[in-house]
């Protein structure tokens, strides 16, 4: 998994640290099943993790994924998200130093820019080159886990839309489009999920 499944900013989560003593979703669901972390469970979550770097990680792994019973994944939102900082400089037509800059310009956006935007053609092709290595990605991570671990029950969790019922941003009215959009594309990822 990802920061979702690390904790990554919950009470008690530490970078580099024991990733057993915050309250996250992972940590969370392992409780819920009785299990203890380090012993009946294992978190191998790394935050900021793609797709892809799941599929490298894999291998180093295949130890405990062949002893599994209960295997659940995590991953995807950065596979998009690490597409955030190159769609906005290229709308914005300059490159950005930080999250927070890019966060700022964004705060900008009227809900026409938004449309015109997701409209675009190179906009479109962006996303749609990273879905295609998503699905790649999702399928050779499959693939490895039905070989290693056939026995083993395996969960996808599914990707949620943080911009799902969001009209504006820093206090500046974007209108429905970014959130539609984002649910689209999301939507189309989760997709990929179920066929996995």
């Amino acid at each position: 998994g990802d920061s979702i499944s690390t904790g990554y900013g919950l009470a008690n989560y530490e970078p580099g640290g024991d990733p057993y003593q915050c309250a996250s979703y992972a940590n969370t669901v392992a409780a819920h099943l009785g299990l203890k972390g380090g012993s009946t469970y294992i978190n191998k979550a790394v935050n900021g993790d793609t797709t892809g770097d799941l599929l490298a990680l894999l291998p180093t792994l295949q130890e405990e994924v062949s002893a599994a019973k209960l295997i659940i994944i995590s991953i995807s939102g950065n596979d998009l998200l690490q597409l955030a900082p190159k769609m906005v400089s290229m709308v914005a037509g300059r490159e950005f130093s930080s999250i927070e800059e890019i966060a700022d310009y964004i705060t900008t956006l009227t809900p026409e820019k938004v449309s015109e935007i997701a409209g675009s053609t190179e906009f479109v092709l962006m996303i749609a080159s990273a879905y295609l290595v998503h699905v790649a990605n999702m399928i050779k991570i499959g693939e490895f886990l039905q070989t290693n671990a056939p026995e083993a029950e395996i969960i996808f969790l599914k990707q949620y839309n943080p911009f799902e019922n969001v009209t504006s941003l820093g206090g500046i009215e974007i209108g429905s489009d970014l959130g539609n959009f984002v649910g689209g594309v999301i939507d189309t990822i989760n997709d990929t999920v179920d066929a996995t």
